[in-house]
């Protein structure tokens, strides 16, 4: 697809949120017109916040008049760090619900390609028979090209 997110959606989205993505281009956006539902994946050459990434959707899915929206975000060249790890995880607190509670209040350390978590509530047994590393690890590698 290609085009930017900007000339695809511009009309929906509020002119701070435009200058933020400027370079955010679509890979891929198809829409349900009978359930007013829109999936897009889109790749970013630097790191969108999530505040960012949640005003995008909702102001799409309200100009647009959708009932549901997924938007991806995958992320070309940007070095994974550290302090994105807050943001990242409410995102994999959402796509994998059960997950949800355990990372309240975690210190993130990724460093030379290790992701150290410090949770402070417990709950590392439970964790592990969700399998959460392997989704850690399959939410990163498909966003990130780490």
């Amino acid at each position: 697809m290609n085009k930017k997110v900007i000339d695809v959606f511009g009309a929906v989205l509020n002119p701070e949120i435009k200058e933020n993505i400027k370079d955010l281009t679509l890979s891929y956006c198809g829409i349900n017109r009978e359930n007013r539902y829109l999936k897009c994946e889109a790749v970013s050459n630097k790191y969108i916040s999530n505040d960012t990434a949640q005003s995008i959707k909702t102001q799409i899915k309200d100009g647009m008049n959708l009932s549901a929206i997924v938007f991806d975000i995958v992320y070309d060249g940007v070095e994974l760090k550290s302090e994105y790890f807050d943001d990242i995880f409410v995102d994999i607190k959402k796509k994998y619900s059960g997950l949800n509670g355990f990372f309240n209040d975690a210190e993130f350390n990724f460093q030379d390609n290790v992701l150290t978590i410090n949770l402070k509530h417990g709950g590392i047994e439970i964790l592990e028979q969700l399998n959460a590393k392997k989704k850690i690890k399959d939410y990163i590698s498909e966003h990130f090209s780490v």
